[in-house]
C-alpha cells in the first residue's frame, strides 16, 4: 500500500461510495464498465479522485444525450416518410396536370386548324 500513500488521489470503494452517494455494487459495475478509472492493489479495487463525479455525469450525460438523440433521429424517420408521401403525391398532380395542359394545348390547335380550314 506504499502506492496509495505515495499518491493521496486514490480513494477505496467504500470512501468513494461515500463521497459520491452510490452504492458499492454501482461502483464495482462503474469499475467493470471502465466508468471510473481504478487501479487494483493488493487485491482491492481503488478509484482516482478526479474521476469522483466527473465520469458518473459524463456517463450519465451521454445517456440522457442518446435517449434524446434515438427519440429525434425516430422522429425525423416519421417526418421523411412523411415528406416522402408528399413529394411522391405531387410529382403525381405535377405530371396529371401536365398532361391535362398538353390535351388542352392539343385540342385548341385542332380547333385553329378547324377554323382556318372552314
Amino acid at each position: 500500500m506504499n502506492k496509495l500513500q505515495e499518491e493521496s488521489a486514490w480513494l477505496s470503494i467504500f470512501e468513494y461510495s461515500k463521497k459520491t452517494g452510490k452504492s458499492i455494487s454501482t461502483i464495482r459495475r462503474y469499475i467493470k464498465s471502465k466508468r471510473v478509472v481504478s487501479q487494483l492493489i493488493d487485491g482491492k479495487f481503488y478509484i482516482f479522485e478526479n474521476s469522483v463525479g466527473i465520469n458518473n455525469v459524463q456517463a450519465d450525460s451521454l445517456e440522457d444525450q442518446m435517449f434524446k438523440l434515438e427519440k429525434q433521429v425516430g422522429f425525423l424517420k416519421k417526418q421523411l416518410v412523411v415528406a416522402q408521401e408528399e413529394i411522391s403525391e405531387l410529382k403525381m398532380l405535377v405530371n396529371l396536370y401536365e398532361k391535362q395542359i398538353s390535351q388542352k394545348s392539343v385540342i385548341s390547335d385542332c380547333n385553329k386548324s378547324e377554323k382556318h380550314i372552314q
